[in-house]
This record gives C-alpha cells, structure tokens and sequence, in this order.
C-alpha cells in the first residue's frame, strides 16, 4: 500500500527520486499523462524504506538493479498538480543513483519502456538545457549543477 491518502480536495504522498547523472546530463522521464518531465521514482510503500521503494521503482520502470550512492535532498512540497488541479503535500527523497553497472542507459540519447499499459520516455538532458525544459520541481534544475555532500532539507511552494 502507498504511502498517499486523500484529505479533502488535498493529497499526501510520501515520494522517492532518483538524480541519474551521465556527465552534464541528467536522465528525466516522460508520460502521456504529465504535460511535464520529472525524475524516475515513485511512491513509498508503507513498511518500505525510501531507498528500498527507490531500488523497486527503477526496477520496474527502467528495468536495472540501482546501486545507490547517496542521499541527496528531503524536500517538503506543496503545489498543485497541472494535469488533475488537486493540491499536494508531499514529502520526497532524492537520492543520487550510480550507473556504473549500467552502460546500456549511459549509450542512449533517449529510450522507452512499458510498464503495464503506461510507456515511460527517458532522456538524457543537458543541465544548460534543463531552464528550458518544463521539468518539475524547478529546484533540481538548478541544485543538480552541484550535488551536496550532506542531506538538504529543501521546502518547495508552489
């Protein structure tokens, strides 16, 4: 069971991230359900440590056994999800996920996969192309230029 629950008109979820880094060049996903691009990832599952939920996720989503480095970023966000207007509080892990173990995403420009009925697109961006990118949240388009070496806790208003 997620770790989301409907209050009201509102919703809290509790949320994973992966910063996958090739170079300068940062792998984000698409769907035909978000007007925007973001980071693989997904939602914690009750009982499931962030990470755990994170190493699951890009199992299911990219198909790799993730090999996480480190803790990157907590952020607290509220906003408003363009494609169905309900008001988020969300709690979300990024973590900073080594790809030594697999070349097959670092060869790519950009590729797709399925999981279920909903077709994921990822793509390698650069950093300099990320400000024109509509990418959510806007906070990773800048701090991904220099990755902390301790955990920051960042609130996000939108």
């Amino acid at each position: 069971m997620d770790i989301s629950f409907d209050v009201g008109t509102s919703c809290f979820n509790v949320r994973t991230c992966a910063v996958m880094l090739c170079g300068e060049n940062l792998l984000v996903m698409k769907d035909k359900k978000l007007p925007y691009a973001y980071l693989p990832g997904g939602r914690v599952k009750l009982n499931e440590t962030a990470q755990q939920a994170l190493i699951r996720e890009l199992q299911e989503e990219i198909g790799i056994q993730a090999v996480i480095e480190r803790p990157l970023w907590v952020t607290q966000a509220f906003f408003t999800e363009a494609a169905s207007q309900r008001r988020f509080h969300e709690i979300c892990f990024y973590f900073l996920v080594s790809l030594r173990k697999s070349s097959l995403l670092r060869s790519m420009n950009s590729f797709s996969r399925w999981e279920g009925q909903i077709e994921h697109r990822f793509e390698w961006v650069a950093f300099n192309e990320l400000s024109h990118l509509n990418f959510q949240p806007e906070f990773v388009k800048t701090h991904v230029r220099t990755l902390p070496d301790h955990v920051e806790l960042i609130l996000d208003q939108n």
